[in-house]
């Protein structure tokens, strides 16, 4: 899809490259977990499936692990802090966590900087309860690192490792203002997904006053770039194909949604990647053949085609007869022939 669509479909030209180390870290995913996937939050907003596995201590930083629609994606460390609030009646905790940058299976999410500003009183759960306690012997202007806030905290550092765990769920399960849509390639094999902006915002979550801001600069929003990188995997090399050939119209929220089907349909193959010979290959073949599907009434053909792919897995024989008609209904579609199909329906076990 031109970049000159997005103006008419009300969003701005995204100008801006996610970042991302030179050779991002990929994990396998576990088909068992993908219901969890993105939601639709709004017309105009989406809340990304991510979440906090694991939260642990690394030197003087925390180091959290994070999952992308079920799946490790990928960990990111953040610096602690924590003061006495102005009137000295609060504590408040001070969370920078780094550039964020998930992959899964070429899907990636790249994040701008976090910044937590938390305001804990006492009587305000958990987690405010021992946040409001760590002011006690402390002058205003003191800090505490990490290791002293553990420490202070004794025999309930546990605790207050699970309390910021949960609030970091609450904070990235936040609704996303979405401000580009199918951008296009960026360069190479790089394709833009969606660009989202939150923030500046103040937020009242699990009982704590959380100030959420960009730690680049305090006035913008913090950005979240979704992007594919075709050759790392299912997902980037479908939604790469995606980028190419569907005509959204004016349906953005169906467009989401249809992204959403195919992050699980899709992914959701690879229980069945060794019941059929050839499988991997004849995935490739329908991917390339779906960057050119230029209507969402033939994509929902197509992904009709697909849940009884997804439905057959278990079943070689069925699973290789729903893949021959995935790939006959493809070549209808797109008057083209599957690279990887014959034709007559004896692919993989001979029948």
């Amino acid at each position: 899809m031109s970049l000159s669509l997005l103006p008419r479909l009300g969003f701005d030209r995204p100008s801006r490259a996610p970042s991302r180390p030179s050779q991002p870290e990929s994990f396998r995913p576990q088909v068992e977990n993908l219901e969890d996937r993105l939601v639709l939050a709004s017309p105009g907003s989406v809340a990304l499936p991510l979440a906090v596995q694991s939260l642990t201590q690394v030197g003087d930083q925390l180091q959290a692990v994070i999952s992308l629609a079920g799946q490790t994606a990928g960990q990111v460390l953040m610096d602690v802090g924590a003061q006495l609030a102005p009137g000295q009646d609060a504590s408040i905790l001070n969370l920078h966590i780094e550039d964020i940058h998930l992959n899964l299976l070429g899907l990636h999410v790249d994040t701008s900087p976090i910044c937590l500003d938390v305001t804990a009183h006492g009587g305000e759960g958990l987690l405010g309860d021992l946040l409001s306690g760590l002011g006690n012997g402390l002058n205003l202007g003191d800090t505490l690192d990490l290791g002293g806030i553990l420490d202070k905290l004794g025999n309930d550092a546990t605790a207050f490792l699970g309390g910021v765990d949960s609030l970091l769920d609450q904070v990235f399960s936040q609704p996303l203002d979405v401000t580009g849509l199918l951008g296009g390639h960026q360069g190479g094999d790089a394709c833009n997904i969606l660009n989202l902006e939150l923030g500046p915002i103040d937020l009242n979550l699990l009982g704590l006053e959380v100030a959420l801001t960009n730690c680049d600069d305090p006035q913008a929003p913090i950005t979240v770039d979704v992007t594919a990188q075709q050759g790392e995997g299912l997902l980037g090399d479908l939604l790469c194909g995606l980028t190419g050939g569907l005509n959204v119209g004016g349906n953005t929220g169906g467009l989401l949604g249809r992204i959403d089907d195919l992050i699980g349909r899709i992914d959701d193959l690879i229980g069945g990647l060794d019941q059929v010979p050839g499988l991997t290959d004849r995935l490739e073949g329908i991917i390339d053949q779906l960057g050119n599907i230029d209507s969402q009434h033939d994509l929902e053909k197509v992904l009709n085609r697909i849940d009884k792919v997804i439905d057959s897995v278990g079943d070689a024989n069925k699973l290789d007869k729903a893949l021959d008609q995935l790939e006959k209904t493809l070549d209808q579609l797109t008057g083209g022939s599957n690279s990887n199909s014959n034709g007559n329906s004896n692919h993989g076990n001979g029948k």
